[in-house]
């Protein structure tokens, strides 16, 4: 974009205060947006990932010793909190 923070910050003013500057600049993004993520010739690419996790999602899951784990202390906490809840209100009821 520009060499030095000095030429970035005078292309950032003549984009901001330029209408057709701005312009030119919005058409070439939308150019490259089109070019390097048009939907043709992505939508393979996606479908063909999301395949591919939805096949190995098992064998994934089962490998996932971490995630696994986390998920455990998770559900474990979310016990202990309630019992916590449920001993805090009985006292309260009890006095």
């Amino acid at each position: 974009v520009a060499e030095s923070g000095e030429a970035f910050a005078e292309a950032a003013v003549q984009l901001a205060s330029n209408a057709a500057v701005w312009e030119r600049a919005q058409a070439g993004g939308r150019r490259l947006l089109a070019q390097l993520y048009a939907r043709e010739a992505n939508l393979g690419v996606v479908r063909a990932a999301i395949e591919s996790a939805r096949v190995g999602l098992a064998e994934r899951r089962a490998r996932d010793v971490y995630g696994a784990l986390l998920w455990q202390q998770s559900a474990r906490s979310t016990e202990f909190f309630s019992r916590w809840i449920e001993l805090k209100e009985r006292q309260k009821n009890d006095t």
